[in-house]
């Protein structure tokens, strides 16, 4: 039985209980950004934070381990996601489903790409 391989975009790392996020660049090339995404997360776990949109960045509170910054911040689980989603139509007029939403999102806030592509707002 073969595992399967998830995209981890950015690193966490947790520190007498408190978890940190380091983001990593991710472009693909439409769009890029410095985010913090985890499909493992997203598909395993539904109450961890699977994404973390770059300003989210940068405000925020930080430690430096290994020569790099990682920062105390909130995020986005799966079950955030699908609340934001539900019972959505998007621009093509098919009802969203939060796999594709989640894979849409790429550097901005899940609630600006929502605006980008519901009908029902």
């Amino acid at each position: 039985m073969s595992k399967k391989n998830y995209t981890l975009i950015g690193e966490k790392i947790t520190v007498y209980g408190q978890t940190y996020y380091a983001p990593g660049y991710y472009d693909d090339g439409w769009a890029f950004g410095r985010i913090y995404k985890d499909e493992q997360a997203f598909y395993e776990n539904p109450d961890e934070i699977c994404y973390i949109h770059e300003y989210a960045f940068e405000e925020a509170d930080f430690i430096v381990a290994n020569g790099k910054k990682f920062y105390c911040v909130g995020g986005f689980t799966r079950k955030d996601l699908e609340f934001l989603v539900k019972d959505t139509i998007d621009e093509d007029g098919r009802m969203l489903h939060v796999e594709d939403f989640f894979c849409g999102l790429n550097w901005q806030s899940p609630e600006t790409y929502y605006y980008e592509i519901a009908q029902d707002y």
